[in-house]
């Protein structure tokens, strides 16, 4: 969603990278398979989302239009920065 929003410049993105990729995602059905010798499970995808956009392969999430930082008191005082952030930027 952030990719489409993003691409179709419908939306500004604040925060940090995410998870899912410009380019798609390999998201959904990821199921466990065991490995026959070692019996390891492991999770693979089973298949790949391609977005409806035409993306560039940059192996990153999306990137934010605004990055927000937080460091580690802002964490432990609980401060929502995306939210103070974007205050900000109505209230312009």
């Amino acid at each position: 969603m952030a990719a489409n929003l993003k691409e179709s410049k419908r939306a500004v993105i604040i925060g940090s990278e995410s998870g899912g990729t410009n380019e798609g995602c390999n998201a959904g059905i990821t199921p466990y398979y065991t490995l026959p010798n070692t019996k390891l499970k492991v999770r693979v995808p089973a298949f790949r989302i391609i977005h409806n956009i035409n993306p560039t392969l940059t192996g990153h999430g999306i990137l934010p239009d605004y990055q927000i930082k937080y460091s580690f008191e802002d964490i432990l005082k609980r401060r929502d920065l995306e939210i103070k952030f974007v205050n900000e930027l109505i209230s312009k």
